[in-house]
């Protein structure tokens, strides 16, 4: 894998930028099939529950959407379930708006 030849982005050249800028877009562009991918997981990521994972995070953001949560909070709904790793958000960001409405 090809990486830039900077320690710190200040000693970036074009070439530095142009390649992360690829990177990014690549990345980006894969952001649905990541997204649907950690849903599928959530639901047989714990048994026990009467619902599954999924269900919990599809319910948390239907209540959220209920009460109209900002569009930027809607990660957090239904991401942000204590225990799932990776952690999708960051948990400053996502777990007050969900344990203030469980």
């Amino acid at each position: 894998m090809e990486t830039v030849k900077f320690r710190q982005m200040k000693d970036g050249g074009v070439e530095d930028y142009q390649l992360l800028d690829q990177c990014e877009r690549e990345f980006a562009a894969g952001t649905a099939d990541r997204v649907l991918a950690a849903l599928a997981a959530l639901e047989g990521s714990m048994s026990g529950y009467q619902v599954s994972r999924l269900e919990h995070s599809l319910q948390t953001a239907t209540s959220g959407s209920n009460i109209a949560i900002s569009p930027i909070m809607m990660p957090a709904a239904i991401f942000a379930i204590p225990g799932t790793r990776p952690p999708l958000i960051p948990i400053t960001t996502a777990y007050p708006w969900n344990i203030s409405h469980h």
